[in-house]
């Protein structure tokens, strides 16, 4: 019984801590977003974002996969669970004006 009672309990923590991850990496590609419409010519090899905790390391390259399309990669880890997110914006080289063509969560 003793047993079923400690995977249990380390299954929630596995699950919170996944959950926390996801937020961590969703929250690291917004700010990313964020900095892409201050300025549309944004790129890095990576930064850093601290979310309650939690931090995400942001790597934004820009015309890929395309020209006029930025790729934003976030990954953050909690407890040993890791997301990754990636994010494809369109950006128009003439207004600035930044818009999403994808969002989605990669595999690690």
């Amino acid at each position: 019984m003793a047993f079923l009672v400690v995977t249990f309990v380390n299954s929630g923590f596995g699950f919170q801590a996944a959950n926390q991850a996801a937020a961590a990496a969703a929250a690291g590609a917004n700010d990313a977003i964020m900095q892409l419409n201050r300025n549309k010519d944004f790129a890095s090899v990576g930064y850093t974002v601290p979310v309650n905790g939690a931090s995400a390391t942001v790597t934004v390259s820009q015309n890929t996969p395309a020209d006029g399309q930025v790729t934003i990669i976030s990954e953050a880890g909690v407890s040993q669970r890791k997301r990754k997110i990636q994010a494809i914006m369109s950006v128009s080289s003439s207004t600035g004006q930044v818009d999403m063509l994808s969002w989605r969560q990669l595999t690690l």
